[in-house]
């Protein structure tokens, strides 16, 4: 993918192989408390941030629990994740390496609260690939809005049109997309039931970042 003098990366399903944390968080700490998790919980809660998920459990299950209580417990699990099992998605390292020695500078551009991100990308030896880590609680607004992408890209000295980023979710790549950005989509099982949209929106898209090596 040359013809491009930076990138931009998503972290959580494109760098890291994470998704899974978010999306076994609520039934596993349902299950932790005695309940027997509904079978349509994850469509109900996958578009709600973790504030909203934590009020909606505390209002419609028997836990006895504030949203804030919640909210808690659900941080030191997805601390720990982050902190000790979380890696590296396949070939994310040469990747980036092989971008380094080409000269391309990198950013990362995620969701995810900057010192959980740090913890895992210090801990996979990904930090040192990267001149900036922004995320949404930097810029104060989520991938619906361009704003992240533009930080990154004005602190590597770019265009956006010169930018390439990597994105696992559709909504967040047609953001980047309409902002003037090229976008190589990333697979992610997460993400599987966007494929087809991903796949018309993207300049590119991958299965992994081996085929890119």
């Amino acid at each position: 993918l040359l013809g491009y003098s930076g990138a931009i990366f998503d972290m959580d399903g494109t760098l890291l192989d994470s998704m899974s944390i978010y999306r076994d968080l609520g039934d596993q700490f349902l299950l932790r408390h005695g309940i027997v998790p509904p079978g349509d919980l994850r469509e109900i809660v996958e578009p709600l941030s973790l504030e909203e998920s934590a009020v909606y459990f505390s209002h419609n299950f028997a836990l006895h629990m504030q949203a804030e209580e919640i909210l808690q417990e659900w941080r030191r699990d997805i601390q720990h994740a982050y902190s000790h099992t979380v890696q590296a998605k396949p070939g994310v390292v040469n990747y980036l390496a092989k971008l380094r020695d080409w000269g391309i500078p990198m950013a990362v551009a995620t969701l995810t609260n900057r010192s959980l991100a740090m913890q895992a990308l210090d801990r996979l030896g990904l930090s040192p690939y990267f001149q900036l880590i922004v995320s949404a609680n930097d810029v104060g607004r989520n991938k619906h809005f361009p704003d992240i992408y533009h930080q990154a890209a004005s602190a590597l000295g770019q265009m956006p049109a010169d930018c390439l980023v990597f994105e696992d979710v559709f909504y967040a790549a047609n953001t980047a997309k309409q902002a003037g950005f090229a976008v190589c989509g990333v697979h992610d099982e997460s993400s599987e039931h966007s494929r087809g949209a991903l796949l018309e929106l993207c300049d590119y898209y991958i299965e992994g970042f081996p085929q890119l090596l």
